[in-house]
């Protein structure tokens, strides 16, 4: 009895240690875990109004939130705890909307290594043009 009581203590923490190392090792490996989306206000004289609304494969509304962006500001969302620890849970859209004039949307997966950068007034790196509205994914 006393054996097999060691077997199944054995087998119990040889399972839960190779559970905490699928779990942990990638963020040993690429680091913590990216922001959910970043807003980056380049414009250096103006503040901007931005509404940005995300939505979920199933089209359910999980964050919508009107956020004022001072001039060379930079703000940043956290993700949520169940968006750190799982991989990716289908697609999610980005609606991004700049003081109620320019709209853009993004849409892609969310995973722990990934953020969606919005950034206001942005130069265009190959026309040179100034953008009032980009968003682009960030993936490490």
């Amino acid at each position: 009895m006393r054996k097999r009581t060691a077997i199944v203590l054995g087998l119990g923490i040889a399972m839960v240690l190779a559970i905490s190392f699928f779990i942990l090792y990638p963020y040993v490996l690429m680091g913590p875990p990216l922001h959910l989306f970043s807003i980056q206000n380049r414009d250096g004289t103006d503040a901007h109004e931005v509404l940005v609304e995300i939505i979920d494969s199933e089209h359910q509304p999980i964050f919508t939130e009107t956020i004022v962006v001072a001039p060379n500001e930079e703000i940043s969302y956290p993700k949520p705890l169940w968006l750190k620890l799982t991989r990716s849970r289908g697609e999610y859209t980005f609606n991004v909307r700049v003081d109620n004039t320019f709209t853009e949307t993004c849409t892609t997966e969310v995973d722990p290594w990934l953020e969606v950068l919005i950034a206001l007034y942005a130069r265009d790196p190959r026309s040179g043009e100034i953008r009032p509205l980009t968003i682009t994914r960030v993936v490490v």
